[in-house]
């Protein structure tokens, strides 16, 4: 009898730690992947640029107009961009930009 109330007790802390454990950690799995499945990238040289729209020829020679994702603004910022720079730029399926780096010549 002692030995099945160990057991019971043993699997409920087991229970309570996984369950805080998963909690805690907000699933990070999940967004990676809705991140891999969600966001495209796409390289291409800047053709017109403003605080919440960029412009892009890509490298394939088509070109596409971004918006600014407003949540990701903060992150960072058109203002060093200018007309014939070379950037890699993550959106997501409304074309909004949720990430821009500035390639190096």
């Amino acid at each position: 009898m002692k030995n099945r109330r160990w057991f019971i007790v043993v699997i409920l802390i087991m229970i309570v730690v996984f369950s805080g454990l998963y909690l805690a950690n907000g699933r990070p799995q999940e967004s990676r992947v809705r991140q891999l499945i969600y966001e495209q990238t796409v390289n291409g040289t800047v053709e017109k640029v403003s605080d919440h729209r960029v412009s892009i020829k890509t490298d394939a020679g088509k070109t596409q107009t971004f918006s600014i994702d407003p949540s990701k603004q903060s992150k960072f910022t058109t203002k060093d961009l200018a007309h014939g720079d070379r950037i890699v730029l993550s959106f997501n399926p409304d074309k909004q930009v949720t990430n821009l780096n500035k390639l190096k010549e």
